[in-house]
């Protein structure tokens, strides 16, 4: 049995024994980084131990939203230390691993400076979608009144003249030269249509005014010589 143990071994046996060093362990011995002037000094490295409150995974205290969590068989049992792959986190409100980009731990622990940036570009988005908006709607009222407006005109001028014609007493002043209309010279709200050599007098609508240039009822701004301004 003696033979087999190598020579060397006796060698440094008897050299730690002369220097009274106490071997620990081989992993210390082995470890030149130990040797500390003439004695070997042994690592003790401790290991903070988790607990695991149940089955699943869950993270590493004062390590959240890192690549490290804990893998639990069940409960009271010591939990395995695990890594996320790539660059994913263990999100603690999920437990489960997710990419740095789009996990809720890592954008809620933004700076408050760059939160704040963000908020006002997304204001200022809303406020220009806001105003754009209401331009639009704005724009819409205003063409749609333009084009009532714009009926109502059309629609004066041609009930002017369509009311209906009430006939002249025998002792009308005025007399037909010729078919068409012709201004009343004593009232400018109404005027005569000549039909055969019969006078017809016809009333403008509200403060309408009979215009002889265009022969139908119009403004008294528009309308030039006695009528002009005539209400």
């Amino acid at each position: 049995m003696l033979r087999s143990v190598p020579v060397q071994f006796f060698y440094l046996f008897g050299f730690l024994l002369c220097l009274g060093t106490e071997v620990t362990s081989w992993r210390t011995f082995l470890n030149p980084k130990h040797l500390v002037g003439q004695y070997l000094i042994e690592e003790k490295t401790t290991y903070t131990t988790f607990v695991c409150p149940g089955t699943g995974n869950y993270p590493v205290p004062g390590k959240e939203c890192t690549e490290d969590y804990y893998s639990c068989t069940g409960a009271g049992v010591p939990g395995v230390p695990m890594v996320c792959a790539g660059a994913s986190v263990f999100e603690p409100s999920t437990n489960v691993c997710t990419s740095s980009l789009t996990a809720p731990c890592k954008i809620t622990t933004l700076p408050t400076t760059l939160q704040r940036r963000l908020q006002r570009r997304l204001q200022r988005r809303l406020q220009r979608r806001l105003q754009r908006r209401l331009q639009r709607r704005l724009q819409r009222r205003l063409q749609r009144r333009l084009h009532d407006d714009s009926k109502d005109e059309t629609t004066t001028q041609t009930t002017a003249q369509t009311t209906a014609p009430t006939t002249t007493t025998s002792d009308a002043p005025f007399v037909c030269q010729d078919n068409g209309a012709y201004p009343n010279p004593n009232n400018c709200n109404t005027f005569y249509m000549c039909s055969n050599g019969i006078a017809y007098l016809y009333f403008c609508p509200s403060d309408l005014v009979f215009n002889p240039a265009t022969g139908n009822c119009d403004y008294a701004s528009s309308v030039s010589g006695p009528c002009s301004g005539a209400r």
